[in-house]
Protein backbone atom coordinates (compact mmCIF):
# COMPACT_ATOMS: atom_id res chain seq x y z
CA UNK A 1 0.00 0.00 0.00
CA UNK A 2 1.41 3.42 -0.83
CA UNK A 3 2.59 5.63 1.99
CA UNK A 4 -0.25 8.14 1.63
CA UNK A 5 -2.97 5.67 2.66
CA UNK A 6 -2.77 6.74 6.31
CA UNK A 7 -4.48 10.06 5.70
CA UNK A 8 -7.06 8.41 3.45
CA UNK A 9 -8.00 5.92 6.17
CA UNK A 10 -8.21 8.79 8.66
CA UNK A 11 -10.59 10.60 6.32
CA UNK A 12 -12.65 7.44 5.76
CA UNK A 13 -12.97 7.00 9.53
CA UNK A 14 -15.14 10.13 9.64
CA UNK A 15 -17.60 8.90 7.00
CA UNK A 16 -21.06 7.93 8.17
CA UNK A 17 -21.68 4.46 6.71
CA UNK A 18 -19.29 1.65 5.86
CA UNK A 19 -20.57 1.62 2.28
CA UNK A 20 -19.48 5.28 1.98
CA UNK A 21 -16.11 4.68 3.64
CA UNK A 22 -14.20 3.13 0.77
CA UNK A 23 -11.67 4.68 -1.59
CA UNK A 24 -9.83 3.67 -4.74
CA UNK A 25 -6.05 3.80 -4.73
CA UNK A 26 -5.05 4.31 -8.40
CA UNK A 27 -1.38 3.59 -7.71
CA UNK A 28 -1.91 0.11 -6.32
CA UNK A 29 -5.26 -0.36 -8.09
CA UNK A 30 -6.86 -1.54 -4.86
CA UNK A 31 -9.87 -0.59 -2.82
CA UNK A 32 -9.11 0.87 0.58
CA UNK A 33 -11.87 -0.53 2.77
CA UNK A 34 -11.00 -0.27 6.47
CA UNK A 35 -14.59 -0.87 7.70
CA UNK A 36 -15.81 -3.73 5.51
CA UNK A 37 -17.94 -1.55 3.28
CA UNK A 38 -17.55 -3.85 0.30
CA UNK A 39 -18.91 -6.78 2.31
CA UNK A 40 -21.79 -4.67 3.63
CA UNK A 41 -22.59 -3.45 0.12
CA UNK A 42 -22.63 -7.00 -1.25
CA UNK A 43 -24.93 -8.07 1.62
CA UNK A 44 -27.04 -4.88 1.51
CA UNK A 45 -26.31 -4.07 5.15
CA UNK A 46 -26.47 -0.52 6.48
CA UNK A 47 -23.87 -0.07 9.21
CA UNK A 48 -22.28 3.03 10.69
CA UNK A 49 -18.50 3.26 10.81
CA UNK A 50 -16.93 2.74 14.22
CA UNK A 51 -19.28 3.78 17.05
CA UNK A 52 -22.77 4.42 15.60
CA UNK A 53 -23.79 6.82 18.37
CA UNK A 54 -20.66 8.90 17.83
CA UNK A 55 -21.35 9.06 14.07
CA UNK A 56 -24.97 10.11 14.72
CA UNK A 57 -23.98 12.63 17.38
CA UNK A 58 -21.61 14.30 14.88
CA UNK A 59 -24.52 14.87 12.48
CA UNK A 60 -27.99 13.50 13.29
CA UNK A 61 -29.11 13.77 9.65
CA UNK A 62 -27.08 10.60 9.19
CA UNK A 63 -29.99 8.65 10.65
CA UNK A 64 -32.27 9.75 7.82
CA UNK A 65 -29.48 9.17 5.27
CA UNK A 66 -29.11 5.63 6.60
CA UNK A 67 -32.83 5.04 5.96
CA UNK A 68 -32.47 6.43 2.45
CA UNK A 69 -29.50 4.20 1.65
CA UNK A 70 -31.34 1.20 3.09
CA UNK A 71 -34.21 1.91 0.69
CA UNK A 72 -31.84 2.45 -2.23
CA UNK A 73 -30.13 -0.90 -1.64
CA UNK A 74 -33.38 -2.62 -0.62
CA UNK A 75 -31.32 -3.78 2.33
CA UNK A 76 -31.46 -4.04 6.08
CA UNK A 77 -29.90 -2.44 9.12
CA UNK A 78 -27.05 -3.95 11.07
CA UNK A 79 -28.66 -4.62 14.50
CA UNK A 80 -26.19 -2.39 16.37
CA UNK A 81 -26.79 0.50 13.97
CA UNK A 82 -30.57 0.02 14.14
CA UNK A 83 -30.49 0.10 17.93
CA UNK A 84 -28.35 3.25 17.90
CA UNK A 85 -30.75 5.10 15.59
CA UNK A 86 -33.71 4.02 17.71
CA UNK A 87 -31.97 5.28 20.86
CA UNK A 88 -30.84 8.57 19.31
CA UNK A 89 -33.95 9.53 17.31
CA UNK A 90 -34.64 12.49 19.61
CA UNK A 91 -31.43 14.12 18.34
CA UNK A 92 -33.48 15.25 15.32
CA UNK A 93 -35.48 17.56 17.58
CA UNK A 94 -34.25 21.14 17.11
CA UNK A 95 -30.77 20.11 15.92
CA UNK A 96 -31.29 19.68 12.18
CA UNK A 97 -32.38 22.38 9.77
CA UNK A 98 -35.66 21.39 8.09
CA UNK A 99 -34.05 22.08 4.71
CA UNK A 100 -31.57 19.24 5.27
CA UNK A 101 -34.37 16.83 6.14
CA UNK A 102 -36.32 17.94 3.07
CA UNK A 103 -33.28 17.27 0.88
CA UNK A 104 -32.98 13.68 2.15
CA UNK A 105 -36.72 13.08 1.74
CA UNK A 106 -36.73 14.39 -1.83
CA UNK A 107 -33.72 12.22 -2.72
CA UNK A 108 -35.69 9.24 -1.38
CA UNK A 109 -38.62 10.11 -3.64
CA UNK A 110 -36.42 9.40 -6.65
CA UNK A 111 -35.72 5.79 -5.61
CA UNK A 112 -37.39 2.77 -7.16
CA UNK A 113 -39.42 2.04 -3.99
CA UNK A 114 -39.52 4.97 -1.58
CA UNK A 115 -41.94 2.96 0.56
CA UNK A 116 -38.82 1.18 1.86
CA UNK A 117 -37.57 4.57 3.08
CA UNK A 118 -40.82 5.17 4.98
CA UNK A 119 -40.69 1.64 6.40
CA UNK A 120 -37.12 2.24 7.58
CA UNK A 121 -38.17 5.52 9.19
CA UNK A 122 -40.99 3.67 10.93
CA UNK A 123 -38.73 0.78 12.04
CA UNK A 124 -36.22 3.15 13.61
CA UNK A 125 -38.79 5.42 15.28
CA UNK A 126 -37.87 8.35 13.03
CA UNK A 127 -41.20 8.43 11.19
CA UNK A 128 -42.90 10.15 14.12
CA UNK A 129 -40.15 12.79 14.05
CA UNK A 130 -40.19 13.44 10.30
CA UNK A 131 -43.80 12.67 9.31
CA UNK A 132 -45.91 12.52 12.50
CA UNK A 133 -49.18 12.57 10.53
CA UNK A 134 -48.11 9.49 8.54
CA UNK A 135 -46.88 7.75 11.69
CA UNK A 136 -50.35 8.10 13.22
CA UNK A 137 -51.71 6.08 10.27
CA UNK A 138 -49.51 3.00 10.82
CA UNK A 139 -52.24 0.99 12.55
CA UNK A 140 -55.25 2.98 11.36
CA UNK A 141 -57.86 0.77 9.70
CA UNK A 142 -58.28 1.63 6.02
CA UNK A 143 -62.06 1.27 6.25
CA UNK A 144 -64.45 -0.71 4.07
CA UNK A 145 -62.79 0.30 0.79
CA UNK A 146 -59.24 -0.81 1.64
CA UNK A 147 -57.97 -4.13 2.90
CA UNK A 148 -54.90 -2.51 4.39
CA UNK A 149 -54.07 0.15 6.97
CA UNK A 150 -54.02 3.78 5.92
CA UNK A 151 -50.20 3.67 6.21
CA UNK A 152 -49.97 0.69 3.84
CA UNK A 153 -52.43 2.37 1.45
CA UNK A 154 -50.33 5.55 1.38
CA UNK A 155 -47.19 3.51 0.62
CA UNK A 156 -48.93 1.70 -2.24
CA UNK A 157 -50.13 4.97 -3.76
CA UNK A 158 -46.74 6.68 -3.50
CA UNK A 159 -44.87 3.75 -5.03
CA UNK A 160 -47.31 3.74 -7.96
CA UNK A 161 -46.52 7.35 -8.90
CA UNK A 162 -43.75 8.36 -11.30
CA UNK A 163 -40.30 8.78 -9.82
CA UNK A 164 -39.72 11.58 -12.34
CA UNK A 165 -42.19 13.68 -10.31
CA UNK A 166 -40.80 13.46 -6.76
CA UNK A 167 -43.03 16.16 -5.27
CA UNK A 168 -46.17 14.50 -6.64
CA UNK A 169 -44.89 11.20 -5.32
CA UNK A 170 -44.43 12.67 -1.85
CA UNK A 171 -47.99 13.96 -2.02
CA UNK A 172 -49.10 10.42 -2.80
CA UNK A 173 -47.43 9.10 0.34
CA UNK A 174 -49.12 11.78 2.42
CA UNK A 175 -52.49 12.01 0.66
CA UNK A 176 -54.55 10.27 3.37
CA UNK A 177 -52.70 11.33 6.50
CA UNK A 178 -55.65 13.48 7.57
CA UNK A 179 -57.75 10.35 8.07
CA UNK A 180 -56.40 9.81 11.57
CA UNK A 181 -57.66 13.21 12.73
CA UNK A 182 -60.95 12.73 10.85
CA UNK A 183 -61.49 9.35 12.54
CA UNK A 184 -60.74 10.86 15.96
CA UNK A 185 -63.33 13.61 15.50
CA UNK A 186 -66.23 11.47 14.25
Amino acid sequence: MPGNCGWIETDLAFRDLTINAMAWDPESETVIDPFGGRHDLENKVIRFTKDPEMRIDEDPIRMIRACRFLAQLEGRFDPVSLAAVSRMKNRLDHTIAPERIRLEVMKAMELDKPSLFFRALQETGLLVKVFPSLDRCVELDGGPYHGETVFEHCLLVGDALLRSQPLLRLAGYLHDTGKFDAAEHK
